[in-house]
């Protein structure tokens, strides 16, 4: 049986190769302590990633979700992040 953060770490691994769930097509985003995080700061970060999620220290410990509406930015890097339904705010 798995622990729960080795699902994790599937989980993430699984939502770099598939981007979008299935069925819907919704984007996947990873979620951390400090806020959201994009695919790219995910990859470049992996390994601390893995780490902080076995060890439950560091502030990535990561996990992955559905970014249903709303604007959304990059914890690390400020980019934008797209969002299943858009921004509910703009005209």
């Amino acid at each position: 049986m798995m622990n729960a953060a080795k699902k994790r770490r599937q989980a993430v691994k699984e939502a770099i190769r598939q981007p979008y769930t299935w069925p819907g097509s919704y984007p996947k985003t990873f979620v951390s302590y400090d806020g959201c995080i994009c695919r790219s700061c995910v990859t470049d970060n992996l390994r601390a990633i893995f780490r902080d999620t076995t060890d439950n220290v560091g502030g990535w410990n990561v996990r992955v979700d559905v970014l249903w509406e709303g604007p959304a930015y990059c914890a690390n890097c400020g980019t934008e992040l797209e969002s299943a339904y858009g921004n509910p705010d703009s005209d």
